[in-house]
């Protein structure tokens, strides 16, 4: 028996997914990555401090979200909507939009900063679908009742 007086089994832990290989299809390495990330960063806010835009991120930089956003989309959490890959895109286009904003002095893990981006766009496009699925639904009663008053 534990302290409250009940007779529960111990909680079986979660069995969590297995870590990847470097050859592996979305693996990414997180030293590799975040160093990247930072010298992106880095030079994004020198261009903006001279007036410039932007540069063009990097092609390893937007492989790398792309793996990322892929496998973060593969994991529960995910993988049961319709809409999978609108909100691959959504967190990719979010994961682009705020990675200049980096800061390497701060942070030593870019890849947690990008997953956690991609993570919060993608329960962002879900609110989204679900807002529109509730209004769909709305004018379709909507629509039955104003056909059933109607005497014809």
């Amino acid at each position: 028996m534990n302290m409250i007086g009940h007779n529960n089994p111990p909680k079986e832990k979660k069995k969590r997914r297995p870590r990847l290989k470097p050859n592996s299809e979305h693996y990414v390495n997180n030293k590799e990555f975040t160093t990247a990330l930072d010298a992106y960063s880095r030079e994004c806010k020198e261009m903006l401090a001279k007036g410039k835009e932007r540069p063009i991120m990097g092609k390893y930089l937007g492989q790398c979200v792309i793996k990322m956003a892929t496998r973060l989309s593969l994991s529960p959490n995910f993988r049961g909507y319709m809409y999978r890959e609108e909100m691959i895109q959504d967190a990719i286009l979010g994961a682009v939009n705020y990675m200049h904003l980096f800061d390497g002095n701060r942070f030593n893990n870019g890849f947690a900063y990008v997953t956690q981006i991609l993570f919060s766009h993608m329960v962002q496009t879900i609110k989204k679908e679900k807002k529109k699925y509730e209004l769909n639904l709305k004018l379709i009663q909507k629509a039955e009742l104003t056909h059933m008053n109607d005497p014809e």
